[in-house]
């Protein structure tokens, strides 16, 4: 039997400003059905109950858009660096220190 085995790295949602943050909740409730067809070009974007998103990565640097936010793309090119087909973005996950942090209200610091 051969198992298909995905790696996720898990990074904190303080790499995300908050303008992103919004688009991923954005893309998350309409991936879920509850908003209509937002036209949001981001990838696969599941929420993490209500403190963060699981994004999908497989594949997705070399298509990366150029409306695609500068903080979420450094976030997908670590995972995909890393071999991972996913990352977790949450809120209790660890900061990296090579990585930009924003506070709340979304300004780099």
């Amino acid at each position: 039997m051969t198992y298909e085995i995905q790696r996720m790295i898990v990074v904190s949602t303080a790499h995300l400003s908050q303008e992103t943050r919004d688009l991923l909740d954005a893309k998350a409730a309409e991936r879920m059905g509850v908003t209509p067809d937002t036209g949001i070009d981001l990838p696969v974007t599941d929420p993490i109950g209500t403190y963060g998103w699981r994004v999908h990565v497989a594949e997705l640097v070399e298509d990366m858009s150029d409306t695609w936010p500068t903080d979420l793309e450094q976030l997908l090119h670590l995972a995909h660096g890393c071999c991972c087909q996913w990352v977790a973005i949450d809120r209790d996950g660890p900061v990296l220190e090579h990585i930009p942090t924003y506070p709340e209200e979304g300004e780099p610091t």
